[in-house]
């Protein structure tokens, strides 16, 4: 991030503590991630260290500490998607587009991650495209879906 984006930013915000993981949002949600540059910038400005600082960044599943690709795809690995196999989906997707869970296409088209449970268990197993939720998910839809979102 812009040093100067980023100075501009810090400001709003107390410089406490407290304010770390509203910190963190802001700035991953602004910018798509937190850089290591970002992660001494606001230890700086919280008078914190920064493993303080990439503790709570890499505790929470939704921050990221490199950009992601231009779609999201999110596997539920929350218990009725783990029983009815998110683990064999989640393979399919990796062999599909070359990459584990994590991880960005070379291109920056995808980024496969986890997410815990969002209360469609019905639709198990479930994973989310940018928002878009599939349900009752087959490993031999994943070259559909790729397809779907590669356009």
């Amino acid at each position: 991030m812009e040093k100067i984006a980023l100075k501009a930013l810090l400001p709003e915000f107390p410089r406490q503590r407290g304010s770390l993981i509203s910190i963190l949002r802001e700035v991953n949600e602004s910018f798509g991630y937190v850089s290591e540059e970002d992660v001494d910038e606001i230890a700086e400005y919280l008078n914190i260290t920064a493993n303080q600082v990439f503790g709570v960044l890499t505790f929470y599943s939704e921050l990221r500490t490199k950009p992601a690709g231009e779609k999201t795809i999110k596997f539920c690995v929350g218990p009725s998607c783990y029983l009815k196999g998110i683990e064999k989906i989640e393979k399919a997707f990796q062999e599909n587009l070359g990459v584990n869970m994590g991880e960005t296409t070379p291109d920056g088209k995808f980024t496969l991650t986890p997410t815990h449970c969002n209360g469609t268990c019905a639709q198990s197993p479930m994973l989310q495209v940018d928002g878009t939720i599939y349900g009752q998910v087959k490993p031999e839809d994943a070259p559909k879906i790729v397809e779907e979102w590669r356009k």
